[in-house]
């Protein structure tokens, strides 16, 4: 990469772009309020609705029209901030064989992804007040009976069927694929979707983490259902940029992440807690 020849805006967006690829828990939220955010600190302010009310008709009367609204359904405060820094050696960027800024770019949008996936998750974790089912997982029959559980908090909570989502980890879907109700049902007919989507379930659309929350001492895990209303998200790479560096024969990129979440609807939300037997069939 010739420093002469870096442009912010294109490696910003390149950035960006490939981070988004890989987020998991970053594509179950909202996030329509995203907009422009330029420094740590930055306010977004989030905007719900007003129910409509339902009313009985009366044919001899006159309707009653009240006027939609919005309102305020709080802030989010963008109080997370990362960075990525790398330099890239003149004999290095000479001698290499391939594209050295795709390779880069793709790392720092890993790195970052997990982070960023690792908050949400634990946002989510601890909005739910109360979990809907422990589960011990010895066969395939208990992690389906663990979805189920799941979806039917989601329904008594009243959250819409269609945007569904349940964040599982590797392990717990590897049991989920031993069980034929999963196989059969699941509308998954690929072997490599994005965000880590790997099927479907219960009306569900499952996606696979290494992120899920889980506690290590007490060596259990959890799996989370919910839809997109549930959480706001917002991000954005802020500022890229590429110097010479003055100790070395190199060219030095930088690039600042900004973000932050918050559970506006943690109705929306439920979680298993399981501990699956390392045993199990």
């Amino acid at each position: 990469m010739a420093i002469s020849n870096f442009i912010p805006e294109v490696w910003s967006a390149a950035i960006l772009e490939t981070l988004r690829s890989k987020l998991v828990f970053g594509s179950l939220c909202n996030r329509d309020y995203e907009g422009d955010i330029a420094e740590a600190g930055d306010t977004v302010h989030i905007t719900g609705i007003t129910d409509i009310t339902v009313k009985t008709y009366d044919r001899t009367a006159e309707i009653d029209i009240e006027a939609a609204s919005d309102k305020d359904a709080g802030t989010l405060n963008i109080d997370q901030s990362d960075y990525f820094a790398f330099y890239v050696g003149d004999l290095d960027a000479v001698q290499a064989k391939g594209n050295l800024t795709g390779t880069f770019t793709n790392s720092a949008a890993y790195g970052m992804a997990k982070k960023v996936d690792t908050y949400i998750a634990g946002l989510m974790d601890k909005a739910i007040s109360k979990e809907t089912a422990k589960i011990n997982v010895k066969t395939p029959a208990d992690a389906y009976t663990a979805v189920v559980a799941a979806g039917q908090a989601l329904d008594e909570a009243d959250v819409p069927d269609e945007g569904r989502w349940i964040a599982v980890s590797p392990a717990f879907y590897a049991m989920l694929l031993k069980d034929p109700l999963f196989v059969s049902g699941t509308e998954s007919g690929h072997s490599t979707l994005l965000n880590g989507v790997v099927g479907s379930v219960n009306g569900m659309t499952v996606v696979k983490s290494n992120n899920v929350p889980a506690d290590a001492a007490k060596k259990t895990q959890s799996i989370i259902a919910g839809n997109n209303m549930a959480t706001t998200f917002a991000q954005q790479i802020s500022k890229v940029e590429a110097m010479r560096m003055e100790k070395r024969f190199a060219d030095m990129v930088r690039g600042l992440d900004l973000y932050a979440g918050k559970v506006v609807r943690p109705e929306c939300l439920a979680k298993v807690t399981l501990t699956i037997d390392p045993n199990a069939a």
